[in-house]
């Protein structure tokens, strides 16, 4: 029988795709991009330009590195992330979070850490405490698998394409008792509720999103949400003026920007880190498909940082 890794990886390969524009690995100072290109750990060979990745945890055929063509037909390895509605059934998420992160350090205990990919975490460029700059990402999401997989508890999971989060120390007693690390903002993927104007409830959408606590409710729905593209290639950027704002763009065009006024943008202080509250240890950027079921192929991640 041929396992589930070798029917993931052949389709990969016979996958009639194109990829999106090529980033160069020149980047601008400062700078970080993962094409999956790069080495990494014997057990989890591409995986070299992030920090950390959960690779080993997950099911065989969940997140891996698969051989499919750029857009003039050569080859090109991505990021492929294939959860199934059997899966997210289970209701264990240790097997259905296909994720990978990068970590910038901007203190311990991150500046004494070694990444999953066996490397020292790097530093912001700069003084190291502007988050400022594009993040963006290439997708292609396949129709082969549905994204609308209900929960145990019957709710429909929305999927985390690609996320900020603020981390910092936890110091012990009453020094630093919050969580570790806290979300800040992403886009996910979800099936389309009724209410949104133009858009077929089912439909595929992305959807610009934040950290929403009590107290901070999310009430202008419509204006986060785009169709997502379908087996084709599409890349996302989210434009980070520190302290002021996050731009949401698909294929270059935006579609929704975020303001502090909503939630906090950067390394900034938020109701729940006040400002003189336990220094930032952590700066992450993630990408992957986890929180629902679906198939996404991810390549060319990158960070420009602001001039």
């Amino acid at each position: 029988m041929v396992s589930r890794w070798l029917r993931t990886a052949l389709a990969a390969v016979l996958l009639p795709v194109a990829l999106g524009a090529t980033v160069a690995r020149a980047d601008t100072p400062g700078g970080w991009f993962a094409d999956h290109e790069t080495t990494g750990p014997p057990w989890a060979p591409g995986f070299g330009d992030w920090t950390w990745f959960n690779q080993p945890t997950l099911d065989p055929g969940e997140m891996q590195i698969a051989t499919t063509t750029d857009r003039n037909g050569a080859p090109t390895h991505a990021l492929e992330l294939h959860v199934t509605p059997a899966e997210i059934a289970t209701g264990d998420w240790g097997k259905t979070e296909a994720k990978v992160y990068k970590e910038w350090a901007l203190g311990a205990p991150e500046t004494g850490w070694t990444g999953d990919n066996g490397q020292a975490e790097s530093a912001l460029p700069g003084d190291g405490t502007d988050a400022s700059g594009v993040y963006s990402a290439w997708f292609y999401i396949s129709s082969d698998t549905p994204i609308d997989a209900t929960l145990p508890n019957g709710a429909v999971p929305w999927s985390n394409l690609m996320q900020f989060k603020t981390a910092w120390p936890t110091l012990g007693g009453s020094t630093c008792p919050m969580p570790t690390q806290e979300p800040q903002w992403w886009v996910n993927l979800a099936p389309a509720w009724g209410g949104l104007p133009g858009i077929t409830p089912g439909t595929p959408v992305l959807v610009a999103n934040r950290w929403s606590p009590a107290g901070y409710p999310i009430t202008n729905w419509p204006q986060r949400v785009v169709p997502a593209p379908i087996d084709r290639w599409f890349q996302l950027t989210m434009t980070v003026q520190q302290g002021q704002s996050v731009t949401f763009a698909l294929d270059g065009q935006p579609w929704y920007t975020g303001t502090s006024a909503d939630w906090p943008v950067g390394l900034v202080p938020t109701p729940s880190h006040p400002a003189g509250y336990c220094g930032y240890s952590g700066w992450i950027f993630g990408t992957g498909l986890y929180g629902g079921s679906g198939h996404v192929y991810v390549d060319d991640v990158s960070f420009r940082p602001a001039a």
